[in-house]
């Protein structure tokens, strides 16, 4: 399908639609603010986007573009056993969006409604018309702050609801079930109000096409180490074009104590011999810790190698029982200064293998860049040092001459 501008001299959009079948066609397209195409012989393999039923045996199809390009919704309305029987004729938008499609089908189980004038075949061969109105396509997602989080520690959710279809969405409410033994704190929606907390319920109201809105969930961790599961969900007054994306999951680890390495990336120079990092113990209720918490911490290789530019060594490092939350645990590392002019060169230091209820609560690996020889002063930074050397020496010049 392509859509030029009004004067026809450029494409707004141009784009295939269709699977491997050699017997798909297009057999007819109306224009309004989107862009509708009709035709036959589409299988299984035809894009679907919000479909009445599963595309088939040559099936009849109906789809929608945005303005933009984007594919709104493909529809298979019926298949058959074979490339006879059934067709697209004609395609109509009313002033309010719907699609009118007409055709004809010599198919029995062609889908109808309750309410149609004749909802069951009478002869060999039946027109036919549909007509498709514009839905709403709600979206959910949960996104957590941390992870993991600790134990009796913070536990912070932003749960996002969008529409994403061509109509508004109304009463749409907002579910989460939280995760067991969790703690409930407080829920701010965007819009709307919420109550909780078996489940969380938050009444958001209506949702225009484009729209989102969003819940900020503040609990507490459960005190127990494992994984903390939220489930979320959304609906709304109306059907929905794709009901799979109206829920969500999201597993978040809960641990007794983190640990971080800091910092996570630094630059040294070949004559400074050692370097010093740290790892950094959180307790999730600013509590010491109940037990020893131990991480295994090792150097590697990037463009830096062991033996011929730094020191080698990997070990376990320890906080033991009753470390106070922020305790750290230093790491050296020899740098080796071997005279030759290489260029900076990278290695890497790397937290693995925590030990049982602890968890790893930022990057686990951080980046070191040697450099060569000494640092270099600027020559700027020379000239200022000089100058301010010899007003030291004129200030203490001008002392000792009046103590004379």
């Amino acid at each position: 399908m392509s859509v030029f501008d009004a004067t026809l001299s450029s494409l707004r959009f141009s784009t295939y639609l269709g699977g491997t079948s050699t017997d798909e066609r297009a057999t007819g397209i109306a224009a309004g603010g989107t862009g509708d195409v009709v035709g036959s012989g589409a299988e299984s393999d035809f894009p679907a986007l919000g479909s009445l039923t599963d595309f088939s045996t040559w099936s009849l199809f109906a789809a929608r573009f945005s303005s933009g390009g984007g594919l709104l919704y493909s529809t298979a309305l019926a298949s058959s056993t074979g490339s006879w029987g059934q067709d697209v004729t004609a395609v109509a938008v009313t002033a309010g969006g719907d699609a009118l499609v007409a055709g004809y089908t010599e198919q029995p189980g062609f889908p109808t409604t309750a309410d149609g004038i004749q909802p069951v075949a009478m002869g060999e061969r039946d027109g036919f018309l549909v007509r498709l109105a514009p839905a709403a396509d709600l979206t959910v997602a949960v996104t957590e702050h941390v992870d993991p989080v600790l134990t009796n520690g913070p536990l912070r959710y932003t749960l996002t609801a969008e529409n994403l279809g061509e109509a508004e969405a109304t009463g749409v409410t907002l579910s989460a079930v939280l995760p067991a033994g969790a703690t409930f704190g407080s829920a701010t929606p965007s819009q709307g109000d919420c109550t909780g907390p078996a489940p969380v319920t938050c009444a958001l109201g209506a949702l225009p096409l484009g729209a989102s809105a969003s819940v900020s969930l503040a609990l507490t961790a459960p005190p127990e180490t494992g994984t903390a599961t939220i489930e979320v969900s959304i609906t709304a007054d109306q059907p929905d074009q794709r009901p799979a994306s109206n829920a969500a999951t999201l597993d978040t680890a809960v641990a007794l104590a983190g640990i971080s390495l800091e910092p996570a990336a630094m630059t040294t120079w070949e004559s400074q011999g050692t370097i010093e990092l740290f790892v950094r113990l959180h307790t999730g209720d600013g509590q010491p810790s109940a037990a020893e918490v131990s991480v295994y911490v090792t150097p590697a290789d990037g463009t830096a190698y062991a033996v011929q530019d730094y020191g080698p060594g990997a070990g376990r490092l320890a906080f033991s029982a009753g470390s106070v939350d922020g305790a750290t645990q230093p790491i050296f590392i020899a740098i080796v200064d071997d005279g030759v002019i290489e260029g900076p060169e990278t290695s890497s230091v790397n937290m693995s293998d925590p030990s049982a209820g602890a968890a790893l609560s930022g990057p686990p690996v951080a980046t070191v860049t040697i450099m060569d020889g000494a640092p270099v002063v600027p020559a700027a930074s020379i000239a200022a040092l000089a100058a301010a050397l010899m007003l030291w020496a004129g200030a203490a010049a001008s002392r000792g001459r009046g103590h004379r």
